[in-house]
């Protein structure tokens, strides 16, 4: 449902492209605005991350599949702690 109403504010200011990473699911979910609606794209780990608004832009998965594992590693709760 946020993700949903987030789409609807960033449409109405006319956000061209805004990206939503999920950790837990090991995806990228990239949405580009075209005709005042978001066209969703989704990469997993063993895809590469490309963006249309800068065509420059594209992360190897390797990059992805790093960046997901110091995600986990640093909101690790139980890291450290001491019972």
């Amino acid at each position: 449902m946020l993700y949903r109403h987030k789409r609807s504010e960033y449409a109405a200011l006319e956000v061209p492209e805004y990206w939503i990473v999920d950790p837990l699911k090991a995806k990228v979910s990239v949405l580009l605005l075209e005709d005042g609606f978001y066209e969703e794209t989704v990469f997993t780990t063993n895809q590469q991350i490309v963006s249309r608004t800068f065509l420059e832009l594209a992360i190897p998965s390797a990059h992805f599949v790093n960046a997901v594992d110091r995600i986990f590693t640093a909101g690790n709760l139980n890291q450290g702690r001491r019972d």
